[in-house]
């Protein structure tokens, strides 16, 4: 014999499909009906354990939904040696002697890329304030040690500037250390 706790709602939703007049082009369509609620103690307590554990996760994690990007270059004629790493970040301008703080940054490994070289910064939307200036960082590593840098101040998303910049980096000067 079926379950009737299951059947009876299913029962009341077809009767008032049924019953109900075709939607006229002045009429709305009526929603479609709701599928019956699951009434087994077995299915349950399954769904209600799911639902807490994935709203902390969601809450949890941080909402990097926005980004600047751009291309990195430079001037000089040389190869980007396979080992470098390129470091591009996103500062909340430094005003008045405090330093520029971080918020957002980019890792590319060069592994064989070479210049020009796309990048994308992802941020947290609600870091940013219409009352601050912003700029794009970026510098070239061998071996830990900053070989180029980017010069100016690359303003980035406020007072009117892009969210996009591409930026020319220069060498620093810094001489390799010979073994």
């Amino acid at each position: 014999m079926p379950n009737i706790k299951i059947l009876a709602p299913l029962a009341i939703a077809l009767a008032l499909v049924g019953c109900s007049s075709a939607p006229t082009s002045q009429q709305p369509a009526p929603p479609p009906p709701a599928a019956p609620a699951a009434t087994s103690p077995e299915v349950a307590p399954a769904a209600a354990a799911a639902a807490p554990d994935a709203t902390p996760a969601a809450e949890a994690a941080p909402a990097l939904t926005t980004s600047v990007g751009g291309k990195l270059s430079y001037r000089t004629r040389q190869a980007l040696p396979p080992e470098a790493v390129i470091r591009v970040q996103l500062v909340e301008a430094a005003s008045g002697g405090t330093p520029a703080k971080v918020i957002g940054e980019q890792v590319i490994e060069a592994a064989g890329k070479q210049v020009p070289i796309d990048f994308k910064v992802a941020y947290d939307p609600a870091a940013i304030s219409a009352k601050k200036r912003y700029q794009l960082n970026a510098q070239i590593e061998v071996g830990g040690e900053p070989v180029m840098k980017s010069t100016g101040t690359n303003r980035v998303l406020t007072a009117g500037n892009p969210k996009t910049r591409n930026l020319v980096l220069q060498p620093t000067g810094a001489k390799k250390k010979k073994p």
